[in-house]
Order: structure tokens, then sequence, then C-alpha cells
């Protein structure tokens, strides 16, 4: 029986269409599939389930991004290679320390097929991967032909924040595009495969609908975004990701919280007034993994309250600038040994860090 995602309503998407034109898909062959198992058709079945069905000995292997095949590891620690039991598959990281060494299990592949859900932030790693992925494949004399089973963006088409920074380049600063950059994947990649000495074959398969937040099922593509709330103001309070600060991971309000041990809830309320289309109250919350790890903390829970209004990554800014004003315990993340701030990683730039 394949495994099912309960489903609200699903957006139509690329892999939909693809999927549409099955006839066509059983002539593929040497086949690898880039994603994770949060990435459904919209009857909420798994792609690489799906797709396999049809392609059958076809299918050669899958590789996986950032939180792995399951879409449920924690941030930022390397993802292990595995085997999904149920497609017989050897599923390879592209995330951490195998990512190098795993390309090269593309060098026989003739079609990657790319089905990832990304989230409309350029921190956000899976597109960062894909475009580390073309890079390898245009050094290759024979490259395998590159289809790309587009999604909607969830954050739409909204534009915010610094543009890119070629001299500080890392996964979370990869490609040339805003902080918040509006673009879809199969756009984000079309336009960086055409930026390459040599662009590989690459096709997009477009997405039929757009999603409509808090109408439209959300799939968790991480641990940290698990619900609309999250995602709509991961743009804003992923900023805060910069300061010593728990932003609720290990809770089950992620994305849609912060707090400290230390941390004067009713002065950082006070301070930061009305924001715009959002409620913040306090809140009391142990997080059990990441930062502030089983330390109680005090902090405030953000909900939206009118949709239209909702300036994610102006609130993130606005809530730096407050608790470096508030906070007496207020530190940057910091990498003591390079000497770098994780904020000026985020935004390519360190301007916004010494403006404070």
């Amino acid at each position: 029986m394949i495994e099912k995602v309960p489903t609200k309503s699903l957006p139509l998407t690329g892999i939909d269409a693809l999927l549409s034109e099955a006839r066509n898909l059983s002539q593929f062959k040497d086949v690898a599939l880039l994603t994770n198992k949060a990435c459904v058709t919209v009857k909420g079945i798994p792609t690489a389930y799906a797709l396999g069905e049809i392609l059958k000995d076809n299918l050669q292997c899958l590789f996986s991004p950032e939180h792995g095949w399951s879409a449920k590891g924690e941030d930022g620690k390397d993802v292990s290679n595995e085997v999904d039991s149920r497609l017989n598959k050897k599923v390879y990281s592209l995330y951490g320390a195998l990512f190098d060494e795993n390309l090269s299990r593309l060098n026989d592949i003739k079609t990657l097929i790319i089905d990832i859900q990304d989230v409309g932030v350029r921190c956000y790693t899976f597109a960062a991967t894909c475009a580390k992925v073309l890079d390898y494949l245009s050094t290759l004399e024979k490259p395998p032909a590159i289809l790309i089973c587009d999604r909607p963006n969830p954050l739409g088409k909204t534009v915010k924040g610094p543009s890119f920074n070629p001299n500080r380049q890392s996964l979370v600063q990869y490609l040339n595009v805003p902080f918040q950059h509006g673009q879809t994947v199969g756009t984000l990649l079309t336009r960086y495969n055409a930026s390459l000495i040599k662009p590989v074959s690459l096709k997009v398969i477009p997405h039929k609908d757009e999603f409509y937040p808090f109408k439209h099922r959300w799939v968790a593509p991480s641990p940290a975004l698990p619900n609309w709330t999250s995602v709509l103001l991961y743009p804003g309070l992923v900023l805060l990701e910069g300061v010593v600060l728990s932003l609720g991971r290990g809770t089950d309000k992620p994305f849609s919280s912060l707090g400290a041990p230390h941390l004067d809830t009713t002065k950082l309320l006070k301070s930061l007034g009305t924001i715009q289309g959002i409620s913040a109250t306090p809140l009391t919350f142990t997080p059990q993994s990441s930062v502030f790890q089983n330390k109680t903390c005090q902090g405030i829970e953000f909900q939206i309250t009118n949709l239209k209004n909702v300036q994610s990554y102006d609130l993130g800014l606005q809530l730096i600038r407050t608790l470096s004003k508030i906070d007496p315990d207020f530190q940057w993340v910091q990498n003591k040994e390079k000497g770098s701030y994780w904020i000026d990683a985020l935004l390519g730039s360190s301007d916004f860090r010494l403006s404070l």
C-alpha cells in the first residue's frame, strides 16, 4: 500500500503534470530523483513512490538535501546515505560531509528529475543544493538531462531584503537573488543554469496552482516549518538565528516563537508595540533540542491575525533592533575561530549588524 499524506487540499504541481504523461515516462532510462518524502502529488503520494511505480528498475537511485530523505532531520546536521526499503533504492546524501563524494553517483545517470519544495528565502538550502548539483553536472562531458517538477513559492512573489553579495558566497547565500526572492525552484535554476559557462539541458514542468496559505495543505519540508504560521514568519524570524536565542526549535512552535531563560518578556512586548497583521503574547517553553535545550525560556509567541498586512522580513529586523536595545544579555552568534557572524552570512553583508 502506498503511503499517503492526509490532505486538506494540495496544489497541482509539476509532478502531477509529469505523471499525467506516464506513457512517455516509461521510456526514460537510468533515472535519478532528487527529492524527499515531503514532496507529494496532489493525491498526497510521495513523488518517489509515484514515479517508482512507473519507472521501476529505470529509477536507479535517489538523492536527498538537508534534513534527509525523511525531511525530518535536524537543522544543519550532516545527512547520511540510506536505503528506502519500499523502493529498495539507495538514497544518497547531498548535504554535509558526503556531498562531494555522492555527486559522482550522477556520472552514469541519463536523466535527473528534481522535485523539491523551497520556501522562498535565499538562506533555505534546497535551491542552493540543486544549483551546486548543476555546477558539477556542467563539468561532465555527457551530463544527464535535468527535469524540474516545479512547485509554487509559498511566500508568493514578494521580494524583500538585500541582494546577493558575491564576496560572501556560501550555501546560505549562493544564488544571485534577494533575500526573499519571490521565485520558484524552476525559475531559480533556469536562470542559474543560463549563467554557467557550460549550461546543461534543463526543462521545467510548471506547477498548475499557487499556494493559498491556511487553505491549502502544507507538507513540512523540514521540522522547523511544520505549519503555515512558521512558513509565513520564516523570512523574518530566520534572521534571529544570528542572535543567541531560541526560535522554538524542539517545541511545537518553531519559527512562530522566540525566547531565552533571561529574556524580559514584558519589556520586549512593550518595546515592540503593535505589529501589523501579527499578535504577540507571552510564552514560557522548554526546547527539547537546539539553542537552550532543556532550559526553561521566557519568550513570546506570534500568531498571524491578518495575512495581507504581514511583513515578516521587516519584523525580523525590528526584533533584532529591539533586543539589542533592551536585552543586556544580547549576543550575536559568532564563529570565534573564523571571526565571522552568522547574521552576516544570512544577509550577505555586515551592514545591518554594524548599524546597531
